[in-house]
């Protein structure tokens, strides 16, 4: 996503009053977890001798399950085997039965397909979830017209259908080169911060720009080329979304700032509440706090704080488990890391009024 250099004087800046909830399109995801048994099978053929199992699958693509497991079944193998995982609350669970021969030859032969079921996830827990579990037999097609149709029984149970947290990663562009004479771009080029989501797909690209003189301000670019401010500091807080959020200092060493708006989120540094005890399971080490800031929000049905979203300062990335945290959320995390990049710990001082050269120049 291309855009021309914005300064706070010119530009494709829009300074109309505009509604910024549709500025960033992310499908909200609804996951549920589920509890998988294959508890029977009935009507093999006789004379079958293969050994039975059951490989299961999602019909269409899902973002947080695209595995194919295999099954042994209960009434065959005499022992209980279960599978527990998450995914989309849409689609439909497809079953297939196989069956491996022995070989004497000791050869490895593909299993092969007795036939498939298909159970709907979707229709089961909508329009309104009444029940989270079922026990019933799936008939599998194609079968014989000759013959009973071969079945499956299979043991399901669901948690609620709960919104899947959006994860944003702020990715920096490389450094690039011009021309045939491979002249490197200078370090206080402007450059724009990609936003991405966790499939790649550009959401919105934003920048820091200053002027002599002038207000520091979150660039924003969106796919059609424009631009518009999306926030402003003024002297001791940040004014975001034409002043519907702020993003300030506290006055108290816990929480170190404040997101205030139509709600009120208070940012603690380090992993609280929900995501306390949240180890990072990619990286093959143990992080420590230092790394992150927890976003709480308070309010009457939550007077203790209830956790709404987390940014990790290393990698450059924010988790929001609401639609409404995600645009203030990520404008406040492009604020942090970008003030802060430089930084093991947070100034306080400096906070929120780096000089432009600070801002502009990227590592």
């Amino acid at each position: 996503m291309g855009h021309e250099e914005t300064d706070s004087g010119g530009g494709k800046e829009s300074t109309e009053k505009e509604d910024f909830n549709n500025l960033i399109q992310f499908p909200e995801v609804q996951v549920v977890e589920v509890l998988l048994e294959i508890v029977g099978v009935r009507n093999v053929p006789d004379g079958h001798k293969g050994k039975l199992s059951v490989v299961f699958s999602k019909t269409r693509p899902d973002s947080l399950f695209d595995a194919e497991p295999r099954l042994s079944i209960l009434s065959e193998a005499g022992e209980k085997q279960a599978a527990c995982f998450q995914c989309e609350a849409r689609g439909e669970l497809r079953f297939q039965l196989l069956s491996s021969s022995p070989s004497k030859l000791q050869v490895w032969r593909a299993p092969k397909s007795l036939g498939s079921a298909s159970f709907s996830v979707e229709e089961f827990l909508s329009p309104v979830v009444t029940q989270l579990s079922v026990e019933k037999w799936l008939e599998l097609t194609p079968g014989k017209a000759d013959a009973k149709p071969i079945s499956i029984r299979v043991s399901l149970s669901f948690t609620p259908p709960t919104r899947f947290p959006s994860v944003l990663h702020m990715v920096e562009p490389k450094p690039s080169w011009i021309g045939s004479c491979f002249v490197r771009k200078s370090r206080h080029a402007k450059r724009w911060t990609s936003v991405v989501a966790g499939n790649e797909t550009e959401l919105l690209t934003l920048q820091m720009s200053s002027s002599d003189g002038a207000a520091l301000k979150v660039i924003g670019g969106t796919d059609s080329g424009e631009t518009r401010v999306l926030a402003e500091c003024n002297g001791t807080f940040w004014s975001l979304l034409e002043s519907k959020w702020s993003l300030k200092l506290t006055n108290a060493d816990k929480p170190v700032l404040e997101l205030s708006g139509p709600r009120v989120v208070k940012v603690f540094s380090g992993r609280k509440l929900d995501y306390e005890h949240k180890h990072c399971g990619d990286c093959g080490e143990r992080r420590s706090d230092k790394d992150f800031m927890t976003l709480v929000e308070f309010s009457k049905q939550h007077p203790y704080g209830k956790a709404v979203g987390l940014l990790d300062m290393r990698f450059g990335s924010f988790e929001a488990k609401e639609n409404w945290l995600v645009l203030p959320g990520i404008l406040s995390a492009f604020i942090l890391t970008t003030v802060l990049k430089k930084e093991r710990r947070i100034p306080r001082k400096r906070m929120l009024l780096p000089s432009p050269k600070e801002v502009m120049i990227v590592a």
